[in-house]
């Protein structure tokens, strides 16, 4: 289907930064010959290692973190009805190779758009009530924020996948980072931590329970993108959005905790 497509083809984009620095590097490499081989080596080296992490890491998660929101969305939504579909009266639903193509990249331009759209629009709140909630807090001389207190909450949760107590706050911030915004900021706040604050056991279990998309953004995401294609389901998909966002974050905390009992 031209859907399966479109997502195909988007799925392959965090291809992209690794090929703007390596041509960053063939440009450089070129104006210094001299240098040309080693750095070509070197690159080459940095790709494969960095390739093959991201490949393992996401093989790892996918194996745990697939059966995992399984079990959540069970528990949270159960149901023991089966879908009978006849394979054989497949709905069509292009009139044509041009309807396809027209009306799916329209569909997809439609989705990229409210992503961008809504993404912008989550870490805009974000910001805002972090501002209303840091100016009420130094009132009283202490910070506060949107992440502080889903770090309290988050705590626990942290403990329970294998993290000592007095680095679980730590850990339970990056993870209301994570909720809040997305991973691609509460990573960025991993790596920077200084020596001591977190062990490299729990360093690794935080690592992996961030490995997901269960955020506020995601939610978004989700709404408009699914609705983009199947509008009479919306109403269901705002239902069990808030679900959604738990099962997941559970899902993501169960990634940490198995990798937490085999180290």
């Amino acid at each position: 289907m031209p859907y399966l497509n479109f997502w195909k083809v988007a799925s392959y984009f965090w291809i992209l930064p690794f090929l703007l620095f390596f041509s960053v590097f063939v440009g450089y490499a070129a104006s210094s010959p001299l240098n040309e081989l080693i750095l070509m080596e070197q690159i080459i080296q940095l790709v494969k290692e960095t390739v093959l992490l991201i490949v393992l890491v996401t093989f790892i998660t996918l194996i745990l973190s697939v059966p995992a929101a399984i079990m959540y969305a069970n528990i949270m939504i159960p149901s023991n009805t089966i879908t009978d579909f006849d394979e054989n009266k497949v709905p069509k639903v292009y009139n044509s190779t041009m309807d396809a193509v027209t009306r799916g990249s329209s569909d997809g331009a439609s989705i990229a758009f409210s992503v961008g759209t809504i993404l912008i629009a989550v870490i805009a709140l974000v910001f805002i009530a972090n501002s209303i909630l840091g100016f009420v807090s130094s009132q009283f001389g202490f910070d506060l924020s949107i992440e502080i207190i889903l770090g309290y909450l988050f705590a626990p949760i942290a403990w329970l996948m294998g993290i000592p107590w007095d680095e679980a706050i730590i850990a339970g911030e990056l993870l209301g980072i994570k909720t809040t915004l997305n991973e691609f900021v509460a990573y960025p706040g991993l790596a920077a931590l200084g020596d001591g604050e977190l062990s490299e056991r729990s360093k690794l279990i935080t690592f992996y329970s961030l490995c997901g998309f269960a955020n506020l953004s995601s939610v978004g995401i989700l709404i408009s993108g699914i609705t983009a294609m199947a509008p009479e389901r919306k109403d269901d998909l705002i239902k069990v959005s808030l679900k959604a966002l738990v099962g997941a974050t559970l899902a993501s905390c169960m990634t940490g905790l198995i990798v937490g009992i085999f180290i």
